[in-house]
Formats: C-alpha cells, structure tokens, sequence
C-alpha cells in the first residue's frame, strides 16, 4: 500500500466517526515514515480532532508541494516526535539527542512560516510547540535534564514506551489567565502529562509564554498578534482519555479553523 492509500484510509476512518461533513479540514503533519508506521504520535490526534467536528488530513511531504496542500486546509497540527537538529537554533550537538531528521526538520518549518503568512489556526504539541518557536526564531534546551539538573522530572521513559500511560498526569500547570488556552479550559489548578526531554528557551519574539510547570519550564507559546496559533508542550490527546476538559483545547481549534474556512478569524 503507497503512502497517499495508506494515508487516505486512515483519513476515511476518521472521517467515519464524524458521521457527516467536518466543519473544516486540519493538517496533521507527518512523515511518510510515520503514514505507514501509524506512528504513536497519530494514534489519538485524528480522534481528538474528528470528536471536535474537525476532519483530519494528513499532510507529508510525498503527497504534494507544501503550498498546494496548505492550500486544502483551514488549520493545521504539528504534532510530537523526535528531536529538532539543533543546528536550526544554535544549540548543542553533543548533547543527549534522539533521532534527528533534518529533511522532515525542513518541512514542518515550511509549513509552520506559510501557516504564519496564512494567519491560519495552528496548534503544536511537545515537539510541534518546541519545532514553531524555532521556525519563528527561538531556542530551545537541549535536554532538560543535562542544563538544568535541578528541574523536575519531564521525560519518563515507561510513559513513552507504554500507551496506557501516556494520559496519566504527572506535573501542575500554571496558565496566564489572558491567554487563549485559559479561554479553552480555565485556570484552575490542573496537572498534565509529560514526555519530552527538550523545551522552549529563548521564547521567539513572534510569541509569548502563556503556561508554565511547577519548575517554570515553558509549557504553552502563542502568538499574541494571531492567539489562535501556538502551543502546548504536555499531549491533550491522551490526557482527554482521563480527563475531558483537554478535549476543549481540540473544541477550540476546531472552531478556529471553522471561523478561518468561513472567513470570520479575523
């Protein structure tokens, strides 16, 4: 089966739980690896989407050129995964780092800066957060644990290993109040997942920091002049499994990308 086969009928059984027309297309972007690996990191994003009204499509780089396929959508996701090169933000390559793939690396920046000139609705998670403050020129710590020993524990390797883990919640989360993620799910005490050994440093000046861990680690950006584009760095697809207040971050988003297909973002 080819990727865009492999792709399409993924697509289909997403779309299958919508009973009906999505209120607007999302990109998830992915490699081509990861279309026919059914990757962990898409195992719960079309759901959490297709639950909210929004349709799913997979956008990889062998299924056409970037502007084409931006050109389908109305919001796009840029999912968890492996490391950033860190020679797109001036890091350090001899510190812990798992698989790089400067190519994909590429790609998603691609689609990230056009979704910028766009104003189009976008949402990172974990490595999605962390790749859009390095496509609009922020830094990041390259692990956690080497730069700043004293910080909590942000990757548990069972967590990431295991599925049935990944939603359970690990660490508080302080949110500003003004901010568009308050606006989905408050500002009441809440604590969230965390599988990540990378996190935003130097916060771009496109962004702002609009959530924090107990440790002051950077746990959600956006963009202050479009707030309908950021980031979290904890995964609300599987915390929704236990909690169904993360479901409103993908309510929201939706609903984002509905008012941007019709016109009325902004």
């Amino acid at each position: 089966m080819s990727h865009l086969e492999k792709a399409k009928q993924l697509e289909r059984r997403w779309m299958a739980r919508l009973g009906g027309q999505g209120r607007c297309t999302i990109g998830i972007l992915c490699s081509d690896d990861c279309v026919i690996q059914r990757n962990i990191y898409l195992k719960e994003l079309g759901p959490s989407l297709s639950h909210s009204g929004g349709s799913p499509r997979l956008i990889f780089p062998s299924r056409g050129s970037v502007s084409e396929m931006m050109d389908t959508l109305h919001a796009l996701l840029v999912p968890g995964g492996d490391d950033i090169d860190p020679e797109l933000y001036g890091g350090d390559p001899t510190l812990p780092h798992w698989t790089i793939d400067r190519p994909f690396d590429d790609f998603e920046i691609e689609c990230v800066r056009l979704a910028f000139e766009r104003r189009m609705p976008l949402l990172g998670i974990c490595r999605g957060e962390e790749l859009i403050n390095v496509a609009v020129g922020g830094t990041l710590v390259d692990d956690i644990k080497t730069v700043h020993p004293e910080s909590l524990k942000h990757f548990y390797t069972l967590v990431v290993k295991r599925r049935e883990q990944r939603r359970h919640a690990v660490h508080g989360l302080k949110i500003d109040p003004q901010s568009r993620l308050a606006s989905w799910i408050g500002t009441e005490p809440v604590t969230v997942n965390s599988m990540h050994h990378m996190c935003i440093d130097k916060v771009s000046s496109l962004l702002r920091a609009t959530a924090w861990a107990d440790d002051e680690t950077i746990e959600a950006v956006e963009n202050p002049r479009s707030p309908w584009q950021g980031g979290v760095q904890f995964h609300p697809e599987w915390l929704r499994l236990e909690n169904p207040l993360f479901q409103k971050i993908f309510d929201g988003f939706v609903e984002d990308g509905e008012r941007f297909r019709t016109g009325t973002l902004f």
